[in-house]
């Protein structure tokens, strides 16, 4: 894999919403609420019924690509990974092999692995003035290595919780390491610089972007939006999104946008991360992966081989008031020259913090999948 800077991720599937990994149920079963296991306030209260946003309608630049038809790259996309609260107490007495052990194949099979880390890297730092500021001992970058991860997101609500020195303390770590990170920088052009990662002969760009609400208490995180001259992250104005992708496909095969959006602990998507999502789209990203609300939501595969997976949920994740089971799962992409050839989920429970991958064919399993398929039911039918 040869790591040097941007995305757009294509998939090949119809119009018709994603299904669950071959072998799942397609029956939907009813899944526990899970408003409760929220590890934040919810920024936004839930609508009766989310607004439709149509689809753009914006034809994608063709990248000039040379790829021979039978390139592939097989991506394994997990959300949000925090690694600091009673996980961190959890890997201080288990140690870092043991976080990953029940989803270890479903990463390492892949021939890149991307997440969202949740939580900064460091051991100094000023909390800032929000409700749960996050952070993780540096010694758990070895569950992102023991992962095999390839590329994290940084574009999210806490890298900046204890401050620059913190986030610079996270990026230092991940390079030493050799994974790649992405949607923050010294600068506003370095926070929007895209990632480009090479396997297979295929050039993927990956952006970030955050936006969220402001916080109950007043907490506002697009404040960490940087500048010209001071560090911080990229916000998700759909314009700026927009050009970056276009800027990014002349380097790439394929860019993918990893958004951090949408209101916490609902199925329900919010107006702005479906505007965001769709500039990315509009524009010609070939996926957007979703992150922050705390759950699985809906996915589609569009007519031109594009896909968008609103929320992948937690992957690594405590709860403040206490432990607790939640569901979620692994995206699994496959990418050929033309865009996602083959798309699956693998079930996963959070258990205790730590994810284990669950059989399509236990209860667990097919629940999660159920809910998968209903939710992306429900939301192409309201593209319709």
């Amino acid at each position: 894999m040869l790591v040097t800077g941007a995305l757009v991720l294509a998939l090949c599937t119809l119009s018709a919403p994603l299904s669950g990994t071959s072998g799942g149920s397609n029956q939907p079963s009813p899944a526990p609420p899970q408003a409760a296991n929220s590890s934040e306030p919810t920024e936004e209260p839930e609508p009766a019924e989310a607004e439709a946003v149509p689809e753009p309608t914006t034809e994608p630049a063709d990248p000039q690509s040379t790829l021979s038809p039978d390139t592939e790259v097989r991506l394994a996309v997990v959300g949000d990974i925090m690694l600091g609260r009673k996980v961190g107490d959890r890997i201080q007495a288990q140690g870092t092999d043991a976080v990953l052990a029940g989803v270890r194949e479903e990463l390492h099979d892949a021939d890149l692995t991307i997440g969202n880390l949740e939580s900064p890297l460091c051991t100094g730092g000023t909390a800032d003035d929000k409700a749960y500021p996050l952070r993780a001992d540096p010694s758990s970058l070895d569950v992102l290595t023991d992962g095999s991860f390839d590329l994290v997101s940084l574009a999210n609500n806490h890298i900046l919780d204890f401050g620059p020195e913190c986030m610079d303390s996270t990026t230092g770590l991940l390079e030493q390491a050799d994974i790649a990170h992405v949607g923050v920088g010294q600068t506003i052009e370095a926070a929007r610089e895209p990632v480009i990662l090479e396997s297979n002969g295929m050039r993927i760009a990956f952006l970030a972007y955050l936006q969220m609400p402001v916080e109950r208490n007043g907490f506002d995180s697009q404040e960490w939006t940087a500048t010209d001259t001071t560090p911080g992250l990229a916000w998700a104005d759909p314009t700026v999104i927009a050009e970056d992708v276009q800027a990014a496909q002349t380097d790439a095969d394929h860019v993918i946008v990893l958004l951090h959006s949408g209101f916490e602990s609902t199925e329900h998507l919010s107006p702005e991360q479906q505007a965001a999502g769709n500039a990315a789209l509009g524009a010609g990203a070939t996926a957007v992966l979703g992150a922050h609300p705390h759950q699985l939501q809906a996915a589609h595969g569009r007519d031109d081989g594009s896909l968008v997976a609103w929320s992948l949920g937690n992957f690594v994740f405590d709860y403040p008031n206490g432990w607790t089971e939640s569901d979620s799962a692994v995206l699994h992409l496959t990418l050929g020259p033309e865009g996602v050839r083959e798309s699956a989920w693998s079930p996963v429970l959070i258990q205790d913090g730590f994810p284990t991958a669950v059989s399509p064919d236990e209860a667990a399993g097919a629940r999660i999948l159920g809910e998968v398929d209903r939710m992306s039911q429900e939301y192409a039918e309201s593209l319709r």
